[in-house]
């Protein structure tokens, strides 16, 4: 069965609901330095949590914090810089 392909612009807020349940997904997307990244992640983590709280709120730079498989740390990525993004069975792109 192949899996449906959406536009990022028209389906953001799906896209969102889909990434925001917990699950894993992956997402590519252009970093600060412009390189591209490929990141294996899911939302609602909190068993890694140290106390504190962050500097900064996501909404005010546009990002999305996940914690990454890979590396077993928590990273952001910034939402308008997202190339293509697999969740729920279904495929997000520009």
């Amino acid at each position: 069965m192949k899996k449906p392909i959406l536009k990022i612009s028209e389906n953001f807020s799906e896209m969102m609901s889909d990434i925001n349940n917990g699950l894993f997904f992956t997402v590519v997307f252009t970093k600060k330095d412009r390189s591209i990244r490929t990141m294996n992640c899911r939302t609602r983590v909190v068993s890694y949590l140290r106390g504190g709280e962050k500097r900064y709120d996501d909404k005010d730079y546009n990002l999305k914090t996940v914690w990454d498989r890979k590396k077993k740390e928590y990273r952001s990525f910034p939402l308008h810089e997202i190339i293509e993004l697999r969740a729920m069975g279904k495929i997000y792109t520009q």
